[in-house]
This record gives structure tokens, sequence and C-alpha cells, in this order.
């Protein structure tokens, strides 16, 4: 058996949530830590870790909410690992369509009993299979959207109420909506060409011989191109293409990261 075939992928999350909720680490720090230690995980793996840990966190507002409907010990005051095995449960069920719901709840008892907490396995797999139903009827009750948008916003997108309650005073409540919708939406990866260097016309050029997809240039700025195929190769903060440096910054919604 190799290596890759004896690591548990959802022990490896939980160890970065429990980094970042209980030890306070910054998420991609302990990310970064957690899959250096795993270099030899394949491409795949290290995607769902990412995706899961990242997508836990992000919607962390909403979850503990969720749970907080169907959990008679409040999230506050469950055990750090069992707070962590519940979010992520919960992540997987809502949000992570390719992964069975069976497998989101036995594999949530699994790990709670293999972090010595046999004895609350029975409540980590009622949790998430009440969860799970509520989900599946559509019966997850959210805060009423028209009398009270700030508190519906906040817990829906996953945002401190204060930035959205500013956003409505600045923006009024439909362009909050979509501010906030749009944080969940899938884009483009963006660079910018040094100039120094080279064109951004020269660089599309490179770019679209190399992958077969033209790019497009950026709303605001010349030197801003969008790139529309895939973007392996921009792993690095900066790397060379055809001779000229890019400085290459990717952007994607909140719930898509790691694939």
């Amino acid at each position: 058996m190799t290596k890759a075939a004896k690591v548990n992928e959802r022990q490896i999350v939980l160890e970065i949530l429990l980094a970042v909720t209980r030890d306070g680490a910054y998420c991609h720090l302990a990310t970064a830590d957690v899959l250096e230690k795993y270099q030899f995980l394949d491409k795949k793996s290290r995607a769902f870790i990412t995706r899961l840990s990242a997508g836990t966190l992000e919607r962390m507002i909403e979850i503990d909410y969720i749970l907080d409907q169907f959990s008679k010990t409040p999230v506050r005051k469950m055990k750090p690992v069992i707070r962590c095995i519940l979010r992520s449960g919960v992540y997987q069920l809502k949000y992570m369509d390719a992964v069975p719901s069976s497998a989101a709840c036995n594999e949530a008892v699994r790990l709670a009993e293999k972090r010595g907490f046999g004895a609350l396995k029975g409540f980590v797999n009622g949790v998430l299979r009440s969860i799970d139903r509520a989900l599946q009827n559509d019966a997850v009750a959210y805060p009423d959207e028209t009398t009270d948008f700030v508190h519906y916003a906040g817990i829906r997108y996953s945002l401190p109420e204060w930035i959205v309650q500013l956003w409505v005073e600045q923006r009024g409540v439909e362009e909050t909506k979509q501010i906030c919708e749009n944080l969940y939406t899938r884009t483009a990866t963006a660079i910018r060409v040094n100039t120094n260097r080279g064109s951004d016309g020269g660089v599309g050029e490179r770019w679209y011989h190399r992958d077969r997809k033209r790019s497009g240039g950026g709303c605001f700025l010349h030197q801003w191109l969008r790139l529309s195929s895939g973007t392996s190769c921009l792993s690095r903060r900066r790397f060379l293409c055809a001779g000229c440096q890019l400085d290459a910054v990717g952007s994607g919604s909140r719930d898509q990261a790691g694939g």
C-alpha cells in the first residue's frame, strides 16, 4: 500500500481547521504547511483538501447557523475537534455535490471515533443525518430576507453583519445582494503583464499559441489580461512566458477554491 493510500483526506482537513479556528493560524499558511507535509498526494486529493478546508472556513457563519438549528449543544460549546468535524460535514452535504451524503456522514463518524470521541459518534451521526434530510427537503430555515436583509445576508453569504450594513448604507439592498452573490461566482484568472519585459498584446498572442485559448483584455488597465484557458502554470506567483515576466493574480469564487 502506498503512502497516499494510507492518508485520510478528511483527517488532513481537520488538521487545517483546528490550526485556523483553535490555534489562530492563517488559512493559506496552514493549508500550505499541511500540503507541504503530504507532498506525495496526487492533484485530486490536494484539490479536495483545499476545497473542503477553504470552503468550510469561508462558509463558517452559515454552517454554524445551520448546526445550531439541529444540535442541542450550541456550536460555541462543542469540543473543538467535534465542532470542526461537523462543520466540514455540513459543507460537504450542502456544497459538494460530488460527495455522497452517506460518505460525508460515515466519514465524519469514523473521524470522531479515530480522534478519541467514540462516545460522541452517535451525536455526530444524528446531527449530520438530520441536516442532510433538511437540506434534501429544503427545510433549513434562514432569517427573513425582506424584514431583516442584513441578518439574512450575513448568514446566507457568511459575512460579518457590519460589512453588510455598510454596503447597504452606501450601495442599497439590491446592489449589496449582487455584491454578496458575486463573492461566490467563478471568475476568470487575471494576469498583469510586466510592461518592462513585453507588451500585453504580445503576451496574449504567445499565450494563445501555447494554450489555444484567446485571452481578453482587462476592463480598466490595458496591461491586465483575463485568461480563458486552464491556469495550472500560474501555481507560482511569477513565471516566464516566452521571455516576458508576468505577475499572476488568480481570482475565483470563494467556494471554488482548489477546484
